[in-house]
């Protein structure tokens, strides 16, 4: 009996060593689904835009993982959000937030777990429910480059001890402009019916999970470049 308990208790840990491989190379979560942040703002930016009152006199030439965005930005996917959370500080060093991402494996140096991760977008226009995905390319909206004040993992990924069946009610900590929780590029915007800004509903999803479509012409695979 001994030994064949021995022996199940080693497959069972071979088996748990392989599905965490498996999430690892694959990049997919064992989650199902990620909650919905229903009813939230949204505003329109682009890697185009120079500092200006609308931006609160933030360049958008760099993001908080391409110092050279702007220059890349054609090249990659159109459809693209911002939302208020970076995995890295403007030290270097790793969000210590980052435990409460839902995919969350490991911290690794070099590689991001936000940066274009894959977003579903919804909003209702004349009756109709719009859709468009996108992938994440900066953080935002928000009137600050402190990272730390910015940082709002309670409104991304949920308040500690969120049911993930359940959608995050949660409002964004941003008080700039129009209190917006994402924005969104020109395609995706317009993709929703959305002049300038507007009101969407959100959520992460795995790539897997995103259907062909003009967000997927173009994807971005480029690792942060600092």
């Amino acid at each position: 009996m001994m030994a064949h308990r021995v022996l199940s208790l080693a497959v069972i840990a071979a088996v748990t060593v392989a599905v965490v491989i498996g999430y690892l190379m694959v990049g997919r979560s064992p989650f199902k689904s990620y909650p919905w942040h229903p009813d939230t703002t949204a505003s329109e930016f682009s890697p185009l835009e120079n500092p200006g009152p609308d931006n609160a006199f933030i360049s958008n030439a760099q993001s908080a993982w391409d110092k050279d965005w702007r220059a890349h930005a054609p090249q990659e996917n159109a459809y693209f959000v911002a939302v208020p959370y970076a995995d890295y500080l403007s030290s270097g060093e790793f969000n210590p937030d980052n435990v409460r991402i839902p995919w969350h494996v490991a911290n690794v140096p070099g590689q991001s777990e936000l940066k274009n991760r894959w977003v579903q977008l919804e909003s209702k226009v004349d009756g109709k429910t719009l859709t468009a995905f996108g992938q994440v390319e900066d953080t935002g909206p928000s009137d600050t480059l402190d990272d730390r004040k910015m940082s709002d993992p309670d409104y991304v990924f949920g308040p500690l001890g969120h049911d993930s069946s359940q959608p995050i009610l949660m409002k964004p900590k941003n008080t700039f402009d129009l209190q917006a929780g994402i924005d969104l590029s020109p395609a995706i915007a317009k993709s929703l019916g959305l002049d300038g800004s507007g009101n969407v509903s959100w959520r992460f999803v795995d790539r897997k999970d995103v259907p062909p479509g003009p967000w997927t012409a173009t994807i971005t695979i480029s690792p942060p470049n600092w």
